[in-house]
């Protein structure tokens, strides 16, 4: 159900941007608010929980390229900064604005994400000026 929910939240920002309701959300799936809030406080929870997933699996992609003996060095660096997801490509986190307006405490969550977990892409460069590769 929490992924029924997650999804039409996504659906529906991507239609309303974040003046969607959780009304919204329910009528889209079929189901009472009551039974949202079985597993969500607030909106603001169910988006945080979205933030959390689109980073995590870019992350958990990029893990994975860097373990893939198959590739060199270069196309590895590539493919990390290239990094995209079925769930990146479902969302559009090109609002930030209305982030910072309406839900600050998310905008900062994103850009911390954005700002953080770049360890793979600098051990990849690193390995790369030490082999002379770059």
């Amino acid at each position: 159900m929490k992924q029924k929910i997650i999804d039409a939240c996504i659906d529906e920002y991507n239609i309303n941007g974040l003046k969607f309701t959780l009304d919204d959300v329910s009528s889209r799936i079929k189901i009472s608010k009551k039974t949202i809030y079985k597993y969500y406080d607030s909106k603001q929870n169910i988006l945080e929980d979205i933030i959390h997933a689109v980073f995590g699996s870019v992350h958990n992609n990029q893990i994975m390229i860097h373990k893939d003996d198959s590739l060199n060095l270069r196309d590895k660096l590539v493919n990390v900064l290239n990094c995209s997801t079925s769930l990146v490509n479902k969302i559009k986190l090109n609002n930030l604005e209305a982030f910072l307006k309406v839900y600050p405490d998310l905008y900062y969550l994103i850009m911390e994400k954005y700002e953080t977990n770049w360890s793979i892409a600098t051990d990849l460069i690193t390995q790369g000026l030490k082999q002379g590769v770059f």
